[in-house]
């Protein structure tokens, strides 16, 4: 074999070489980064997950808490029932108050079911949520159930689930029995919540009083009232929570009126509140009821026995002058139950 022949055979043996390692390499890119982009996913995925619990996810109800055993937390829906036809409202919520509410990325898919503690032969039970209505029975039997459902973030909001009590012909009074509830986060959702609830319609009033307390909130648990007004001149909005008890009610009201008037020197109420912006909804008005007298400002709410009531604020022009501590902070607004007329 001549050298010139010897070199092309080398050569193509080179070639042959380079060829194999060039798809070698190729398939490795391509696994590489199959892998990679595998990997990536993977991660965003659950790094938004673990964004999401770090900075707090809220998956909460008014008459139900988070359990992981099998005990159902007691509430009293409203006291002074009287037995008439009743309608009242289970919430599951993304918030804890106000300024503490989930993510516009956080979506908790969740299921829930009802029933009753035992039979009933005097009223029919019911629950509505979007249109769709089901009936609520004992638990031996059918119970009312939904699945599918799931609550967004972005801003404090809740699913409102309505239960109606209905007398069934002939009978004058409803000897109500307990209602059960349990909500679970769906398999895949950024928390692993259960909330059980045991919700009772008590016909004895436990106070005379409507609103059992009413303060400013913060979020850091705080021991007097100094420290808690440090806490509020670090935060640029204002929640006040105003929490009810039971008082009697007149035949086929399901809630009470809480008038709460501010100081608008002090305090501006936050426009895009749910509790403020129902209520310009309701009465048509742009700006809040002024008092002749005083210059307070006030708006009207309709709040539920056994619930907490929030609305945010602003600091007013004079806040820096005129509130000096907590004292003079809780003496710029009050609330108090719309008398009967």
């Amino acid at each position: 074999m001549s050298s010139s022949q010897e070199r092309k055979q080398k050569r193509r043996k080179i070639e042959k070489k380079v060829r194999i390692t060039a798809i070698v390499i190729a398939l490795f890119l391509v696994v590489l980064f199959r892998g990679s982009y595998v990997f990536a996913k993977y991660y965003a995925e659950n790094y938004q997950k673990a964004i999401a619990i770090a900075t707090g996810v809220y998956f909460t109800a008014n008459y139900a808490v988070a359990s992981d055993r099998e005990e159902f937390f007691e509430s009293e829906v409203t006291s002074g029932y009287q037995g008439t036809d009743f309608t009242f409202d289970f919430e599951v919520r993304n918030y804890e108050n106000n300024l503490l509410f989930n993510d516009g990325s956080v979506v908790i898919p969740y299921s829930l079911s009802f029933w009753l503690e035992g039979e009933t032969t005097d009223a029919n039970y019911t629950v509505t949520y979007n249109g769709e209505t089901q009936a609520i029975t004992a638990n031996s039997n059918i119970t009312a159930s939904f699945s599918g459902h799931s609550i967004a973030g972005g801003k404090a909001m809740s699913n409102k689930y309505t239960i109606t009590l209905k007398r069934k012909d002939g009978v004058e009074k409803i000897t109500p029995v307990p209602i059960y509830v349990k909500v679970t986060t769906d398999e895949g959702s950024v928390v692993n919540t259960i909330l059980r609830g045991k919700m009772v319609l008590s016909s004895s009033s436990r106070a005379e009083n409507f609103i059992d307390s009413q303060q400013f909130t913060v979020v850091k648990d705080v021991a007097d009232e100094d420290e808690k007004f440090a806490e509020i001149q670090k935060t640029s909005a204002l929640t006040y929570e105003i929490i009810t008890v039971g008082a009697v009610l007149a035949e086929g009201e399901t809630t009470d009126k809480i008038k709460v008037a501010w100081d608008p020197t002090v305090l501006e109420i936050d426009l895009f509140d749910e509790a403020y912006q129902k209520w310009a909804e309701d009465t048509g008005k742009s700006q809040p009821d002024v008092d002749a007298t005083s210059g307070w400002y006030s708006i009207t709410i309709e709040a539920m026995p056994y619930s907490a009531e929030t609305i945010t604020f602003f600091r007013g022009a004079e806040f820096d002058t005129k509130i000096m501590d907590m004292a003079g902070l809780n003496a710029s607004i009050n609330a108090t139950k719309v008398s009967e007329e």
